[in-house]
C-alpha cells in the first residue's frame, strides 16, 4: 500500500488521500457569483480521485478581486453559487477548500486571456473596461503595465480588510466548505504588507517585520475565530521575494511559526515571488521542496502542502510524488497543470503505483471492470 493514497485526518476533517487541486481561478463569475463552469469543473476533479479540491480565489471584497471575472463571498447572495461547487466536490467523494484572498494592488486586471494575446496573464483594466481603485500598503505599483499605481490604505480601510476575510470565512462556512485557505502570497495584499519592497509605511503596518507581518496574523486570527474549531485552516505564504532587499526566507519560516501558533493547521509555502515585476524564482521541485524541508523540520506537527500549480520543472511522476509524501516532506501535494490536462490523474496514479483503493465512484467502476459484457454496453 502506498503513501501518496493513505487518509489523513486535520481537526475533525478526513482527506481521502494526499492529492490536492492547488487553488486556480477560472475567471467565471458575474458580478461575483460564481458560474455554472466551476461547479461542473470542480466537482470532475473530485470524481476524478483528488481527496482535497480547492477553488481559485474568492474575494473577500469588490475590490479585492484580481479581474472582473473572479467570484467572491463579501455578500450573502453569493453564497447558494459556491455552495454547488461545495457540493459538487462533496458528491464525487472529495473534501471541497475555498481559498480566499484581497488582491490588493494587483487588483483590477483583465481576464487573462482577454489581455490582449490568448496566452496573456493580462493587463491593467480602462475606465471603459470597468476598472476600480486598487488599494495597497503604499502607493508604489507592481512595476509593470499590468497593474494600477495603488493608493495608500488607511487605518480604517485595514480594519475593513480585516473584518471582510473573517466574514467571508463564515460564509464560505454556510456554503459547506470544509477546508478555507487564506491567500497570503504573491504578491496580493497580505504579501504586499509583509515585502518591504511594496511598503513603505512608517505606521504600526510597516517598517519593521513585526509590523508588515501584523495584517497577516490579524487576519489569521479573525479568520481563526470566525471559521469553525472542528475545520482546517491553511496559509498560502510566500516563503521569499528574490528580489535584493526583500522578503527573506527567514522571514517566511518566522511568519510560518506565528501562524501555526495562531491555529493555522495546513502551510502552503510559495516560492514564486510575485511581489514585484522581474525577479526570477527558482521554479525547480528540489527547491520547492528545499522550504518545505525547512518548515517540517521546525514545525514537525504542521501540515506541509507542496504546490505544483504552476511549476514546469515539477515532476508529476506518480513514483516521484508518492517519494514527496513517503520520504517526506510534504504531508499534501497540490496539483495544477497536471489535474487540468487530467482529472482522473488521481485513479491513474493508483494504478500504476499498484494500490488497490477504489478511487473512482461505482458509477465509473461497474463500467471500467469489466463487469459488463461489451454487447450489453450499448443496451445499457
Amino acid at each position: 500500500m502506498t503513501n501518496l493514497f493513505n487518509h489523513l485526518t486535520v481537526r475533525e476533517t478526513t482527506i481521502r488521500n494526499r492529492i490536492g487541486l492547488s487553488p486556480m481561478s477560472m475567471y467565471d463569475a458575474d458580478d461575483g457569483v460564481a458560474g455554472s463552469f466551476s461547479a461542473i469543473h470542480f466537482g470532475a476533479r473530485s470524481l476524478g480521485g483528488a481527496g482535497l479540491v480547492f477553488t481559485g480565489t474568492v474575494a473577500v471584497a469588490p475590490e479585492g478581486r484580481i479581474t472582473p471575472g473572479d467570484p467572491g463571498l463579501w455578500a450573502d447572495d453569493q453564497i447558494p453559487a459556491l455552495k454547488a461547487v461545495a457540493d459538487a466536490i462533496r458528491v464525487g467523494g472529495g473534501t471541497s477548500g475555498i481559498q480566499i484572498g484581497h488582491a490588493g494592488r494587483k487588483a483590477s486586471t483583465t481576464i487573462p486571456w482577454r489581455g490582449g494575446h490568448p496566452k496573456s496573464d493580462g493587463r491593467s483594466l480602462t475606465a471603459s473596461e470597468g476598472a476600480w481603485e486598487t488599494v495597497g500598503p503604499s502607493a508604489i505599483a507592481y512595476g509593470s503595465d499590468k497593474t494600477h499605481t495603488p493608493r495608500a490604505m488607511t487605518e480604517r480601510e485595514i480594519r475593513a480588510a480585516i473584518d471582510a476575510f473573517a466574514a467571508t470565512a463564515r460564509r464560505a462556512d454556510l456554503a459547506g466548505f470544509d477546508v478555507l485557505e487564506i491567500h497570503g502570497a504573491h504578491g496580493y495584499l497580505l504579501h504586499s504588507f509583509a515585502s518591504p519592497i511594496s511598503n513603505a509605511r512608517d505606521d504600526a503596518w510597516g517598517g519593521s517585520f513585526e509590523n508588515r507581518i501584523r495584517l497577516t496574523l490579524d487576519v489569521v486570527r479573525t479568520v481563526r475565530a470566525a471559521w469553525p474549531a472542528t475545520k482546517p485552516l491553511a496559509l498560502r505564504f510566500a516563503m521569499e521575494d528574490f528580489h535584493e532587499g526583500g522578503w527573506t526566507a527567514a522571514e517566511g519560516l518566522e511568519l510560518a511559526r506565528r501562524a501555526a501558533a495562531l491555529g493555522v493547521d495546513i502551510l502552503d509555502p510559495m516560492s514564486f515571488g510575485g511581489v514585484a515585476a522581474g525577479g526570477q524564482a527558482p521554479w525547480a521541485e528540489p527547491f520547492t521542496r528545499d522550504h518545505a524541508t525547512t518548515l517540517k523540520s521546525a514545525l514537525p506537527a504542521a501540515v506541509i502542502a507542496g504546490s505544483a500549480q504552476t511549476a514546469p520543472g515539477f515532476n508529476t511522476d506518480p513514483a516521484m510524488v508518492e517519494a514527496l509524501v513517503a520520504k517526506g516532506p510534504f504531508d499534501l501535494v497540490l496539483l495544477g497543470r497536471q489535474l487540468l490536462a487530467d482529472p482522473h490523474w488521481p485513479a491513474k496514479a493508483a494504478a500504476t503505483l499498484s494500490d488497490d483503493r477504489l478511487l473512482l465512484p461505482s458509477q465509473y467502476e461497474h463500467w471500467l471492470t469489466g463487469r459488463i459484457a461489451p454487447h450489453q454496453s450499448q443496451a445499457a
